[in-house]
């Protein structure tokens, strides 16, 4: 029977990533190690070409690789949001003595090519943005010959991985607008329905639930998840609802639904928060600047990309024996498009 590398590394109590570093000749595990995984595999039958040393790791560049991938270009856009985990990734690089290299890619018929290009072997690990993919899209990834951590979404695959705690952000917002005297909270809720959307969407639902208030379908109102399509869809909305008759509050699935069902709401004469009260998700920038401005919740997107290497270069290292799925925490940013209806 044919030896692979996850019974060397199962023989061994490593992981398959240093059982891979070890037998292609890459840096990132001690010698000792190195040697005996060499040895191990021998034993085993593994036909492996025995290495010489590596060069010193001092002088030998370090790569990581993010892959920037869509599949239908609703949610991952160049946004602040995308662009401060990426700074995130960049900078815990840089600490750490890793190079970056960024690629682009939007999934269609070719996905699994595309993907398994992306891979060589100067590159010690690989960070992949998941935003958009669903369980089916991902078994190109899950061949990937090297070390990963999967950022911005949650998979069934035993993976190291790094999001933010969507639940936790959306009770809060539910939360929040309880204590300032809302019964009735409606939701925003994005038409593209990523795994992150979903979450909230979920946790909306049993907040809703917990704090014995009643659900009313007809006010959860699917939209674009982005300013323009949402304003559009809301706009649409309104021209049928009887507007007197809506909630006193809604929580949105981000900021950027959130700032377009404000200006829908402003052009059909709804004052916010006198209103209609709003809260958003993600704390985007223009959050501070709209009029008025929106309470939101705080994503901490540049510690997402920060974790998301550490985590990466902890596998690389054969410094864990297993994957984690981390949540990073979120709090309320209190601004002023919620009315307290207490006061």
């Amino acid at each position: 029977m044919k030896v692979k590398l996850s019974d060397i590394a199962e023989e061994m109590g490593v992981s398959i990533a240093a059982v891979s570093m070890a037998l292609n000749n890459k840096g990132g595990i001690g010698e000792d190690t190195r040697e005996e995984i060499l040895r191990t595999a021998e034993r085993m039958g593994y036909k492996a070409r025995k290495a010489s040393k590596p060069i010193p790791e001092s002088k030998e560049p370090r790569f990581i690789k993010l892959l920037r991938i869509k599949k239908h270009g609703m949610v991952v856009m160049e946004t602040e949001f995308f662009a401060a985990v990426i700074q995130g990734i960049e900078t815990q690089c840089r600490k750490m003595g890793y190079q970056l290299l960024i690629a682009n890619i939007t999934l269609n018929d070719q996905e699994a090519h595309q993907i398994a290009n992306e891979y060589h072997d100067d590159i010690d690990g690989m960070i992949s943005l998941c935003t958009e993919l669903e369980e089916e899209d991902i078994g190109p990834l899950k061949r990937m010959p090297c070390p990963q951590v999967v950022i911005d979404r949650k998979f069934l695959w035993n993976v190291n991985t790094v999001l933010m705690n969507n639940q936790k952000g959306t009770r809060q917002a539910v939360e929040h607008l309880f204590e300032k005297g809302h019964r009735n909270i409606g939701y925003l809720k994005s038409n593209t329905g990523i795994y992150n959307f979903k979450s909230r969407f979920k946790s909306y639902l049993e907040s809703v639930e917990r704090l014995g208030l009643e659900c009313q379908e007809k006010y959860i109102i699917p939209l674009e998840p982005t300013i323009e399509g949402a304003y559009q869809n809301m706009k649409h909305y309104l021209s049928k609802t009887e507007v007197e008759n809506l909630p006193t509050a809604f929580v949105a699935d981000n900021d950027n639904i959130a700032l377009g069902v404000m200006n829908a709401l402003k052009e059909y004469g709804l004052s916010i928060p006198d209103q209609i009260s709003l809260i958003g998700i993600d704390d985007m920038p223009f959050c501070k600047i709209v009029n008025p401005p929106l309470t939101t919740v705080k994503v901490y997107k540049e510690e997402i990309g920060r974790q998301a290497v550490k985590l990466l270069v902890e596998e690389v290292l054969g410094d864990t024996e297993c994957s984690k799925k981390m949540e990073v925490d979120t709090i309320l940013v209190e601004r002023s498009s919620v009315k307290d209806l207490n006061a």
